[in-house]
């Protein structure tokens, strides 16, 4: 079958088993969830349990996907990656421009150089090439939550295991709504919820709640928005990846002096570049898509008259300061979400923090969480860990997921594609300037016009590929006619997609396979949430081969143009050469020889003398 729009994620197998904790990417479709009855009982202390309200039973079902893919670029041991070492190490000293540096936080440009014009972040790309860390293996990275009505999210354990391994196995997170039985638990602690043993009900698909909340089903809507609606209800992929939406980005202030540890205006400028910073959130999604999808911040907003005076803000151009009156405790982040949510909705009248903006940032203290950021599949809230708020790349990633986007690996590293933006985060707040790989950039239909597919078996022309393949970065050239090649499999396989990863203008901060032919696979035909795999980095005369539907179809590379400006690819069965398919010769008959009869002498008749009267005489 072919998916919808967005590819249903399978809920079985989003989730590690809780006995040994195995890495995501061994774990097949039919694993239980964390969480299952007999797998994980809720502790928590006494004060902080409750039973669960009416007016949470219905819920919006959603998958987190925790980030613990920090510093790719391997350090020696002792915990410390050669990146981070690299900044500490720079602190207060010259860069290439003759600027102090006095921050904390480095950027690229602040990193020092050794006056060759490379740049130490351009030097440790190239001296970790093929190098990965180990940092996230071993622990859960996707739970499993609920979202109701009012922006509350809570972390779903103890389902029955017939239904994760049921019902469940086709669920999409973002999209379907569940209700909840009245014997649930809520652990405002731990922002849990224990179905101890029961399976959630599937509820109708057309009471799916938007920014408006569970009530815009009973509202009347013009016929733009219906198709708007539609589409977020998984009918056109392009809805989350195109368009203006709007942002807000929070500074989470909580007792005894923990907060997100950058002004509001330094956020408002690493988030939107209202005043320096070149690349960020705003900038970067608007170069990768040519300006097919803009962040802007979310508008003016003031508190209500009542709102106490504690150190909360008006919302202004696009960012927000939260008060509340939580210690920082590790490990209750979902907790301190859910006040901050509660907070929002408290100070502004609204009924959900998604009436406010399309996407919103809770920028936590240093302390409150595990990991460096997380995001809801599909959905509207990203949390970060203090500044990774400010990191490019976090950013890029976090709300990658918000827009359906899953995880970019290499082998067994979930996080091991570093060749753009949904592998490793890193701590900078400029670097690194790239996009995504093929299997996302074909996901956004950005680029869409300059695909091309490869349909093995057929026989109209489109069995093979010949041509030149040009960067992402080059989309907009007149001669560029095609960026991204996808191997179509059989519905239910994965299809193998194909970039010229060209290290220039938007992409020239890409860190693995840099101005290669690189190839990766992904599921869900390339329309919605799916992980990918780069199986294959080619330089000239490299190839590589897989078998699709029985036809063993070879990625062949026969050089690259001057200064990379695109690579001649041919992909082809046994990578034989192709081209376009020649005119079926018509047979020629021979003239034919048919008898020619000779002229017919038709008989000329003698002229008629006829008789000449002789005149008459009078």
């Amino acid at each position: 079958m072919k998916f919808p729009s967005f590819h249903p994620t399978l809920i079985a197998s989003i989730i590690a088993l809780a006995a040994g904790l195995q890495d995501v990417a061994d774990i097949s479709p039919k694993s239980s969830l964390r969480g299952d009855a007999s797998k994980q009982p809720v502790a928590s202390a006494t004060n902080n349990l409750r039973a669960l309200q009416d007016n949470e039973m219905e819920g919006k079902l959603l998958v987190r996907d925790i980030n613990y893919g920090e510093d790719a670029l391997e350090g020696d041991g002792d915990g410390d990656s050669n990146l981070r070492r690299l900044k500490k190490n720079n602190k207060g000293k010259k860069n290439n421009k003759g600027k102090k540096n006095t921050k904390e936080k480095v950027d690229e440009d602040a990193l020092e150089g050794d006056g060759d014009g490379d740049s130490n972040l351009r030097r440790l790309k190239k001296n970790n090439k093929g190098k990965k860390n180990n940092k996230g293996k071993g622990r859960p990275d996707e739970t499993l939550h609920v979202e109701f009505a009012d922006g509350m999210i809570y972390e779903l354990k103890n389902i029955n295991s017939s239904w994760t391994n049921g019902k469940g196995k086709g669920k999409v997170s973002g999209k379907d709504r569940i209700k909840l039985s009245k014997n649930c638990i809520v652990d405002a602690g731990s922002a849990s919820i224990d179905l101890r043993g029961s399976e959630p009900e599937d509820m109708a698909s057309n009471k799916l709640f938007d920014r408006r909340g569970l009530q815009e089903a009973t509202t009347r809507r013009t016929a733009a928005q219906e198709r708007n609606l539609a589409a977020l209800r998984g009918d056109d992929g392009r809805m989350l990846q195109t368009g203006t939406k709007t942002v807000l980005a929070v500074k989470v202030v909580m007792n005894g002096g923990n907060e997100y540890s950058d002004s509001m205006s330094s956020l408002r400028d690493k988030v939107f570049g209202t005043d320096k910073d070149i690349y960020n959130l705003k900038s970067q999604y608007a170069a990768c898509s040519y300006d097919q999808l803009i962040f802007d911040p979310t508008p003016n907003r003031e508190m209500s008259s009542t709102a106490p005076n504690d150190g909360s803000t008006n919302i202004e151009n696009g960012v927000v300061t939260i008060r509340i009156n939580r210690d920082v405790v590790t490990g209750e982040d979902g907790r301190v979400n859910n006040a901050v949510t509660s907070k929002i909705n408290e100070l502004f009248g609204v009924s959900s923090p998604r009436q406010l903006a399309d996407y919103v940032m809770y920028c936590h203290p240093e302390g409150t969480m595990g990991g460096i950021a997380y995001a809801y599949i599909n959905s509207w809230n990203s949390v970060y860990k203090d500044t990774w708020c400010n990191s490019l790349s976090a950013q890029m990633h976090e709300i990658g997921h918000n827009l359906g986007f899953a995880h970019s690996g290499e082998s067994s590293n979930q996080y091991g594609d570093q060749s753009g933006m949904m592998g490793y985060s890193y701590a900078l707040s400029e670097d690194p300037v790239m996009c995504f790989n093929s299997a996302k950039s074909w996901q956004t239909k950005w680029y869409e016009d300059k695909h091309y597919t490869v349909n093995p078996g057929a026989s109209d022309g489109s069995e093979c590929f010949n041509g030149n393949l040009y960067g992402i970065a080059d989309y907009d050239s007149a001669s560029a006619e095609t960026v991204i090649i996808k191997i179509q499999n059989t519905d239910s396989e994965a299809d193998h997609y194909i970039n010229f990863n060209r290290d220039a203008g938007i992409n020239t901060g890409t860190l693995e396979g840099s101005n290669q032919v690189l190839v990766t696979t992904a599921g869900g035909e390339g329309n919605g949430y799916a992980p990918s795999t780069l199986v294959a980095k080619l330089g000239a005369n490299g190839s590589y081969q897989v078998n699709v539907r029985g036809i063993p179809m070879v990625v062949r590379v026969e050089s690259f143009a001057s200064s990379f400006a695109y690579a001649r690819v041919i992909v082809s069965e046994e990578g034989e050469d192709c081209g376009p398919p020649e005119p079926t010769k018509q047979p020629t008959l021979p003239p034919t020889t048919s008898p020619t009869p000779p002229p017919t002498n038709i008989p000329t008749n003698q002229p008629t003398s006829a008789p000449t009267n002789a005149p008459s005489h009078p």
